[in-house]
């Protein structure tokens, strides 16, 4: 009887690939625009006074609004895409054969609590910021 080891080693990834880093890579990018979602929420929906203070009193100053204006949608919409698309590369495989003249297509999910945690939270958060500019600008 032969016994069948799996690719995985104790810290979790496959092959030696560590995947739990592109969860924490991706935690860390999406650290400023949570912050900032949450913030807002926190000030403007349930009315807590004085949560987006640091950041009135920072953004007081006109050239560090400007850089702030200049920034913020790399920040926090292009952190977001990079965390979420650098978390899907561990989480999902896809497939496209053909078979009897018919193109077939796979889309398959691998269980990694942290990755898919990362790309749930990360897609959430971009959806509530577009959801947020639609209205904004209608």
């Amino acid at each position: 009887m032969t016994e069948r080891k799996s690719g995985r080693d104790q810290a979790g990834s496959e092959r030696g690939q560590p995947y739990w880093g592109l969860a924490v890579i991706g935690f860390a990018l999406m650290l400023a625009p949570s912050l900032f979602v949450a913030g807002n929420i926190l000030e403007y929906e349930l009315g807590l006074v004085g949560v987006l203070a640091p950041l009135d009193a920072l953004l007081a100053d006109p050239a560090r609004k400007e850089l702030f204006d200049l920034a913020s949608p790399f920040v926090f919409l292009g952190g977001l895409l990079g965390a979420v698309v650098i978390n899907l590369y561990p989480v999902m495989r896809l497939d496209l054969s053909r078979h009897e003249g018919t193109f077939v297509g796979t889309i398959s999910v691998r269980n990694r609590p942290w990755n898919l945690a990362v790309v749930a939270a990360g897609g959430l958060i971009l959806l509530m910021m577009f959801a947020y500019l639609a209205v904004e600008n209608l």
